[in-house]
Formats: C-alpha cells, sequence, structure tokens
C-alpha cells in the first residue's frame, strides 16, 4: 500500500509539470481468470479464460519526452468460467466494472513513433453482475441451467442472488507496454496490459447460490490480460503559451 501512495504522488507531482495533455477514447479486448484464495479448490476446478470488452476515456499529461502520467475511465466487463475436473459440472459469471488505472509511463521515442512501458494502481468500483451455472441441482428447477443476476441489496429469490459483505472497490496493479503513432495531427495508441487484483470479490466467505452441493465461494481476485486501441487527440500546452504571448507582444507595437 505504502508503495501505491507513493506512485500516486509521483503522479500527482508530473501532472503538475504537463506541458502535453493527450486525450481520446479508447476500446478493447481482454481475457480474465479468476485466482481463489483456496488453493485447494483452485485444484479442483479448472480456471477456463473468457473474453470479455471494455471502452472509455484516456488522459495522457506528458511532462517531457520521457515521462508522462496516463489515467483512464473504463466500463469494463470481467468474465469467470470455471469447471468441475470430476463432475464436468460448470459456472460462468459476468461482473461489470468501472474501473480507474492511474499509470506513470516511461517513453522511447523512435522517430515519430513512440514505444512505451508504464506501470501503476488500478482502482476498480463493483457494478454488479449475471451468472449461469449447470449443475445437478439445476435439475430440481426444472432447468437445463440456471440464470441469475448478481445485486448487494434487495431480496433473494431463485434468480436473483444478494452477495453479503462485497469489496465493491477493488485494488490491482496495470503493467503494460505499447506504442504511439502518429496519425496526421492526431494519434494511435496501441496499448497491451496486464492487471493483477489484489482484493477479493468479498470480504468472507459466503455462499450466494442456493444449492447445497455447490462449493464455489466469492474469495476470489481477478487477473486480466487487454489489447486496446484509443485514438488520441494532441494539446500541446508550451506551443500554446508561446503563441499567446507572441500575440500579445504583436497587440503592444
Amino acid at each position: 500500500m505504502k508503495k501505491i501512495i507513493l506512485l500516486l504522488c509521483f503522479a500527482i507531482s508530473l501532472s503538475a509539470q504537463a506541458q502535453i495533455l493527450r486525450v481520446g477514447p479508447k476500446v478493447g479486448v481482454h481475457v480474465s481468470r479468476s485466482n481463489y484464495e483456496d488453493r485447494e479448490f483452485q485444484k479442483d476446478y479448472r480456471r477456463i479464460p473468457a473474453m470479455a470488452f471494455h471502452a472509455g476515456m484516456v488522459m495522457n499529461v506528458k511532462v517531457s519526452d520521457i515521462f508522462s502520467l496516463q489515467t483512464e475511465l473504463l466500463y469494463q466487463e470481467n468474465r469467470k468460467h470455471i469447471e468441475s475436473e470430476l463432475l464436468g459440472d460448470w459456472l460462468k459469471e459476468r461482473y461489470r466494472y468501472l474501473s480507474l488505472p492511474a499509470l506513470i509511463r516511461v517513453t522511447f521515442p523512435m522517430g515519430h513513433n513512440e514505444i512505451y512501458v508504464n506501470a501503476g494502481p488500478n482502482i476498480s468500483y463493483w457494478l454488479g453482475g449475471k451468472g449461469e451455472i449447470m449443475h445437478s441441482e439445476v435439475y430440481d428447477f426444472d432447468l437445463e441451467t440456471l440464470k441469475y443476476e448478481i445485486i448487494f441489496g434487495g431480496r433473494t429469490d431463485d434468480y436473483r442472488y444478494v452477495v453479503d459483505s462485497p469489496n465493491r472497490f477493488q485494488l490491482g496493479l496495470d503493467i503494460g507496454m505499447g506504442a504511439v503513432f502518429p496519425l496526421g495531427a492526431k494519434y494511435l495508441m496501441v496499448d497491451l496490459r496486464f492487471t493483477a487484483g489484489h482484493t477479493n470479490m468479498v470480504k468472507k466467505e459466503v455462499k450466494y447460490l442456493p444449492l447445497s452441493f455447490y462449493e464455489d465461494n466469492l474469495l476470489h481476485s481477478q487477473q486480466v490480460l487487454s489489447l486496446s486501441l484509443a485514438y488520441i487527440l494532441n494539446f500541446d500546452f508550451h506551443e500554446l503559451n508561446t503563441k499567446g504571448k507572441s500575440t500579445g507582444k504583436q497587440k503592444e507595437r
């Protein structure tokens, strides 16, 4: 936690020295997988990477040719898919998030292009989700699979389940690399990133499905590998200030 606070302080100091601001929309796909706290449970169930999407806005504050701060606001869906090694039962869940990474970037200019590496904390807010399970007990509902909604308040019924003591705010660490290519006066950013989640979905072990013999729990974090594209607009504050001063001098004359 101390390292994350130091990174945030350094990021704030960088933004105060901003020379160039880059903003634009960002879209991408990612593969997520659950990392369970219970290692024995993890041995009994095969964790299958599941693909989802993310979209939002990106802002990069460039203070030099080398250092910059990048923040983003993203809508993101992470998916969980596990299967029993013995019985073949499976569960699929989809979690919806608002995600806010804060990354320190080191850039290596290569002609008109840029190659970069970055790292920093990622704070996500869990909005809710949906799930589907295939299990022998589901047949008691006269269904082949049971589909349900994940909520954080209200009444639990056969198709809507309340998660007790959830960690709505979740912390992770982003590490990645990418490239920036000029497109006339605009830029295209290609970003590859790995997010290691450090916060479990809940504060304590809970079973929120009404199935007596199903052992899944939410004591797991998320691991995510993402690939995204961003269309970037560039604003050079130094150039704008220089033009303003130049125009002022001409008027005085």
